[in-house]
């Protein structure tokens, strides 16, 4: 017992160091390294440097980055008395070298590391593609998880750095950035805080919330309508994706959403019923029994749909966390940055949940949304660029938003599991990530064209060919499933007519 307990806490140290290590320096690299080296498959013939210009070019920065990371490693080992990882954290607050431009100079570092590595390899792919994602990865961790922590160590000595020292580095712009960015996170969060309600006795309508993910749906149900019609899916069958697909995937919200609720708080599904919510992870379920119906009760390749549905996934995701950021769902963590969305009518959900008055919070559905559009873009252009083998748009798109969501789930306030590192949401996050990378493995090699003329003279004769007055009549009815509340259900204390 007294080895237990001398040596125990020591043991889980070592490992919690071990694992930290792992994911951070061998992991995430190497699936950065995976992803970048298979997307440059599909960017193309583009200019090249020779292998000196590319030494030239990319050895500054491989040296840039070994030299941070070992400079800032040297800084908190003998003046911060630790290292920077979490179990031997350093004692002191360390504000000099590195640390005076940049509050993460070790992140930073390793970044520019793989950037170059990427530049000397001739990989465009991971220097562009996956460079955004180990970026994001790295400094969303620091913002999320790090920084809170240290502010809970350091007090105000840390909350007075973070004013003064930028997260990534200073830069000629940084001041009108800022001031740019606050009038226009100012003025949103000054729609936010008028929200629209109609409301009928008990009932209540909160449609500019529900607006946003209807017209996720309409446009992304659109989007995945071309994709089938550019694969010359018969009329028919387009409509009954649109319709199967949709009616499933409302449903699977809900229940994922109930079952989830049930899990946390120890409950009986039962007893969920009345509790008011939506998880996305719905959709992904929704996806595979659309596709095993109509590869059970058709000839239809399941590959077809899953290439049409998952990129659309990713327009209507774009959409649909700006209604997250209206209803004050899915909210980030407690910031005193520029970059915020102030919180203080009592209707929103994050001054409901917090009981708080007024809430200043890293704005994590708008950076998600963000992300979703440039996810779509990657996938489609790259699609419209080069042909690409069946399965191929739908494994990047996996892949894109399993790691983004990884990244954004650090920034807001969620249950951590595996040593206070991982959150349940980023481990459903992790098996899309390592699903996606699993199928780009297995696709055959008849590649699948995004005809840019679909045998037709003008885009009025193609949006003819579109089921837009289905798609929409599906978003309007997302429209009102995401807006209709009850008072007693949501607990409102106070909700204003129109």
């Amino acid at each position: 017992m007294v080895g237990l307990t001398l040596y125990g806490p020591k043991l889980l140290r070592l490992a919690a160091s071990f694992f930290y290590v792992a994911v951070f320096a061998l992991i995430f690299p190497g699936l950065y390294f995976a992803f970048g080296a298979y997307v440059d498959q599909f960017i193309g013939d583009y200019p090249r440097l020779t292998s000196d210009a590319r030494a030239i070019v990319g050895a500054p920065f491989v040296i840039a980055g070994c030299v941070l990371v070992s400079w800032a490693t040297g800084l908190l080992q003998s003046k911060g008395k630790g290292l920077p990882i979490s179990s031997f954290p350093p004692q002191h607050l360390v504000m000099r070298g590195p640390y005076r431009l940049c509050r993460h100079p070790i992140y930073l570092g390793a970044t520019l590391f793989f950037a170059g590595i990427a530049t000397v390899i001739d990989s465009l792919g991971t220097a562009i593609v996956g460079g955004s994602m180990l970026g994001a990865f790295y400094f969303s961790y620091a913002r999320g998880i790090e920084e809170p922590e240290l502010v809970r160590r350091h007090g105000q000595a840390y909350g007075e750095y973070q004013r003064t020292v930028p997260l990534v580095i200073r830069f000629p712009l940084r001041q009108i950035t800022h001031k740019l960015a606050g009038i226009l996170l100012g003025a949103t969060s000054a729609a936010i805080n008028h929200p629209r309600l109609a409301r009928y006795r008990d009932h209540i309508l909160f449609w500019r919330y529900g607006i946003w993910p209807g017209l996720g749906v309409f446009i992304g149900l659109a989007t995945m309508d071309f994709v089938l019609l550019t694969q010359d899916i018969a009329s028919p069958v387009r409509s009954l994706i649109i319709l199967v697909l949709t009616g499933t995937a409302l449903l699977s919200i809900r229940i994922t959403y109930r079952y989830v609720v049930a899990v946390g708080e120890r409950r009986t599904f039962r007893s969920t019923a009345g509790k008011v919510g939506f998880v996305s992870w719905g959709v992904v379920p929704a996806i595979a029994l659309t596709i095993l119906g109509f590869t059970l009760f058709s000839d239809m390749a399941p590959h077809l749909i899953l290439d049409a549905c998952l990129p659309a996934l990713l327009v209507a995701h774009f959409f649909g966390r700006i209604g997250c950021a209206f209803y004050g769902c899915c909210f980030g963590k407690k910031t005193e940055s520029v970059f915020h969305l102030h919180y203080r009518d009592p209707v929103l959900k994050a001054v409901r949940e917090t009981g708080e008055r007024e809430l200043r919070l890293i704005p994590t559905q708008l950076l998600s949304s963000l992300y979703g559009a440039f996810g779509a873009m990657l996938v489609f252009g790259l699609w419209i660029c080069v042909p690409q083998p069946s399965g191929v748009p739908s494994a990047l798109s996996l892949v894109w938003y399993g790691s983004f969501r990884i990244s954004e789930e650090w920034l807001r306030e969620q249950k951590r599991l595996l040593l206070g590192l991982v959150s349940p949401a980023q481990l459903v996050a992790l098996c899309m990530l390592i699903s996606g990378l699993a199928v780009l493995q297995f696709v055959p090699d008849s590649p699948i064209v995004l005809r840019k003329a679909l045998h037709v003279e003008s885009p009025v004769m193609v949006a003819g060919q579109l089921h837009l007055l289905l798609s929409l009549a599906c978003g309007s009815a997302t429209f009102v499933l995401f807006s209709y509340h009850r008072e007693q259900v949501g607990k409102w204390k106070s909700a204003r007519r129109v």
